[in-house]
C-alpha cells in the first residue's frame, strides 16, 4: 500500500491553515448540533453567532496567503517557490519561501520549507550527522506526492 502525501495538505499544517469563523459570510447551517445550543456548537468546531439565522455555521476556509510562482525539477524531486502578496492573523508572511522536496529514500521524502533570503541556524552537522543525500531518486517508493502547478494557490 502506497502512502499518499499531498504537498498542499503538509504545509497546510505547517503553514497553520485553520478554518476561520466569519460573521458576514454565506452561512451554512453547521448540522451537526441541536439548534440553539451554543456550547454545543462551539465544542463541534462549528461557529456560533446570534445576529442572524443561522446561528450555528460552519467555517470557512481562509484565502490562501501563497500562491506558486515557478516550479523546478531536482534530481531527487522538485524545487517550488511560492510568494504571498497578503498578510495573515498570524503576523506578516515571509515571502518568497522556497519548497524542496526530496525523495531520500523508498521511506523517507525530505520537505524542507525556508527563506531564500535570508541564512537560518541549523543544527550543526558535527552535532547532529546528517546522511549523504542520493544520486537518484529511490527505486520503488511506498509514497507518491504532487505540487500544485504555477499560479495556483498555495494552502
Amino acid at each position: 500500500m502506497h502512502l499518499i502525501v499531498l504537498l498542499s495538505t503538509f504545509v497546510a499544517l505547517c503553514l497553520g491553515r485553520r478554518l476561520q469563523c466569519d460573521p458576514g459570510q454565506v452561512r451554512r447551517e453547521c448540522g451537526r448540533t441541536s439548534k440553539g445550543n451554543r456550547l454545543e456548537c462551539l465544542s463541534e468546531e462549528c461557529c456560533w453567532d446570534e445576529t442572524e439565522a443561522p446561528h450555528c455555521f460552519t467555517r470557512t476556509a481562509p484565502v490562501p496567503a501563497y500562491t506558486v510562482t515557478s516550479i523546478k525539477n531536482t534530481i531527487l524531486g522538485v524545487e517550488v517557490t511560492i510568494e504571498s502578496s497578503s498578510n495573515t492573523s498570524y503576523g506578516p508572511n515571509i515571502s518568497p519561501l522556497t519548497v524542496d522536496i526530496s525523495m531520500e529514500t523508498s521511506q523517507r521524502l525530505h520537505v524542507k520549507i525556508y527563506d531564500p533570503n535570508n541564512k537560518r541556524w541549523e543544527i550543526p552537522s558535527d552535532v547532529s550527522p546528517i546522511p549523504n543525500p542520493p544520486s537518484s531518486k529511490p527505486k520503488d517508493p511506498i509514497y507518491k506526492f504532487a505540487t500544485a502547478g504555477v499560479g495556483s494557490d498555495f494552502w
